[in-house]
């Protein structure tokens, strides 16, 4: 599975391996990639488009969806400098464990679907990477996690440390 929605760095070097922390051939985050193909502007206060490309789906997951606010190229894998905006767990980007067509949105069963990211109000206008992370239901301890440049626009100009996104503790 791969993320072309919005456009990754990198599009045409785009891998379907998982990650590897230690940086192996794929390094978190963003298998390593930074090349600007294309920058996708989100709405502060909207959704924006994830959708992807493939069927090889190991029976779908959990997924998670994060901003790095630190511009371009300089996101990082500082926790610190990342930021979760939407998880959705089970299901992701399907429930069938065998390949699957795309379904165009995110009510299908038998299909892969495409979600509606919610981008969140406080963000401050600027350049920032957008990231999707997968954990896959069948394959044991892999990792997905494709990113793309994006540019916020609609929010606010001041926001204060932490780019208009608080660090929330998970109990």
């Amino acid at each position: 599975m791969l993320m072309n929605t919005p456009i990754p760095f990198s599009p045409h070097l785009a891998m379907t391996w998982p990650i590897d922390p230690a940086g192996g051939r794929l390094p978190y985050p963003c298998q390593g990639m930074t090349h600007v193909a294309h920058r996708t502007v989100v709405t502060a206060g909207l959704t924006t488009l994830d959708n992807f490309t493939g069927s090889a789906t190991h029976g779908g997951g959990s997924c998670q969806f994060g901003i790095n606010l630190n511009g371009l190229p300089a996101y990082t894998a500082d926790p610190a400098n990342w930021r979760a905006i939407y998880i959705i767990i089970g299901g992701c980007p399907t429930q069938i464990v065998r390949d699957a067509v795309h379904c165009g949105d995110d009510e299908g069963v038998d299909c892969i679907r495409q979600y509606k990211i919610p981008i969140p109000k406080g963000l401050s206008n600027r350049d920032a990477t957008f990231a999707w992370t997968w954990y896959n239901r069948i394959t044991k301890d892999e990792v997905y996690m494709m990113c793309a440049p994006i540019t916020v626009v609609g929010g606010v100009e001041d926001p204060g440390q932490g780019g208009g996104l608080s660090r929330r503790s998970c109990r």
